[in-house]
Order: C-alpha cells, then structure tokens, then sequence
C-alpha cells in the first residue's frame, strides 16, 4: 500500500542520514580541511577508537616539543592529563 511505501521510504532516508553520519559525523575546520575525506580517517582516528593524543602531536610536532620541555599552556597543571579532544574538538565545520 502506499502508506507502507512511504513508511520504508521514510525509514531508508533516515538510515542512510545516519549511517552518513557514522562514517563522517562533519566536516573539519579550516585549519585541518586538508584531513578531509573518508580515507583520511587514521590520520587522527584509531580504528574502532576516538582520536588519538599520539596522532595529534605527530601533526602538531612543535607543540610536543613543548610539552616535552614541560613549556607552555599545554604543560601546565591545568591542561596534563587532558586529552587534546577535550577542548580541541572537529567535525563542527570550517570555520569552527
């Protein structure tokens, strides 16, 4: 019938929004727009994890340096321990 047509209709739009969303939950921000596209993902993700620390400072070279040294913002009390999503956070957009 054609309610139960528009009811798949509706289910497999819907499914596809958010299976779209699964693989690439928003575009990144100007700064990282080079790390776009499904096959970039590892460059910051882990497999099956979130964003890894260690991947963030191997873009970000001098900024490990820093915290190496114990130096800066980023070394102080108030930031060790955190991770690097916790106020660095993408997939909001590019001019986030």
């Amino acid at each position: 019938t054609f309610l139960s047509r528009l009811f798949l209709t509706t289910g497999l739009v819907v499914y596809v929004f958010l299976a779209g969303a699964q693989i690439s939950p928003g575009k990144l921000s100007k700064a990282h727009s080079s790390l776009e596209g499904i096959n970039q993902c590892t460059k910051c993700h882990e497999l099956g994890a979130k964003v890894s620390d260690q991947k963030c400072l191997s873009c970000h070279e001098p900024l490990k340096v820093r915290i190496q040294q114990k130096k800066g913002y980023h070394a102080s009390k108030e930031v060790t321990g955190k991770s690097c999503v916790t106020c660095h956070s993408e997939h909001h957009g590019v001019n986030f």
